[in-house]
């Protein structure tokens, strides 16, 4: 039998999800009611966390030697606050100056190394002597599609001519390799959609969630279908007359 703490568990587990997938009937105040709770326990949670971190990680062991660097960072962060005072507003934007450069000046180097010279590197491939058929083949397949789905994005060229018409024909090589890829990903993606759907019906249907499954499906499923009629009869018709001319 379950306790008292695996029941309260097993209840709000049904009933956020119910309240979720409510959603996909109509809007309602479940799924507002969920979105809301999820929002602020996500904000309440990193809260604590950040002031955790915070705490045992910069101010306690400053107490104990002076680190000048995070002291600076703690006065930047109290540059942020100035955001709700009009009068000192400019002041906030020192902050979001420093917060956006320093965040370019990391993010750009490691963009540049893995979206184009580590891309560029892994398309630098044998086109055969790696040993083995379907490596020489796979290797074939990576450099085909890629030269012709980047043909594909030449639109200066009309496909006409001795240049042209080559062009043409790499160019429709590249657009049928990048159906072929998009629809791998879009299976892909719903794939991974209905996985997930299956573990939550799994996670639904375990012996202590399966009573709260059947009565709380049944009361929201009841509430939306009430209201549902309930809207419906208080739209009347429009009632249109044609009056004939005299």
């Amino acid at each position: 039998m379950a306790t008292f703490e695996e029941s309260i568990l097993a209840f709000l587990t049904v009933w956020g999800t119910l309240c979720i997938y409510s959603y996909t009937f109509k809007d309602n105040p479940f799924w507002k009611w969920a979105t809301n709770t999820l929002v602020a326990g996500y904000i309440a949670y990193s809260a604590v966390v950040n002031i955790d971190w915070l705490l045992n990680s910069i101010i306690l062991p400053m107490t104990k030697s002076m680190n000048y660097i995070h002291l600076l960072g703690i006065l930047v962060g109290f540059l942020w606050y100035f955001r709700f005072w009009k009068k000192y507003f400019y002041i906030y934007r020192y902050a979001l100056a420093m917060n956006v450069g320093a965040g370019i000046g990391i993010s750009l180097p490691r963009t540049v190394r893995s979206d184009i010279t580590q891309q560029i590197g892994a398309t630098m491939l044998k086109l055969y002597g790696t040993g083995t058929l379907l490596g020489d083949f796979t290797n074939l397949v990576i450099v085909f599609s890629v030269i012709t789905a980047m043909i594909y994005f030449i639109f200066t060229i009309k496909h006409e001519g001795p240049v042209g018409m080559p062009i043409g024909w790499i160019s429709k090589a590249g657009r049928w390799v990048l159906i072929v890829t998009f629809g791998v990903a879009f299976g892909n993606t719903i794939n991974s959609r209905m996985a997930l759907l299956l573990g939550t019906v799994y996670t639904l249907m375990k012996p202590d969630n399966k009573i709260y499954f059947g009565i709380l499906g049944i009361i929201i499923l009841g509430y939306l279908i009430g209201t549902e009629l309930l809207e419906r009869r208080k739209v009347a018709p429009e009632i249109i007359t044609t009056q004939k001319p005299d």
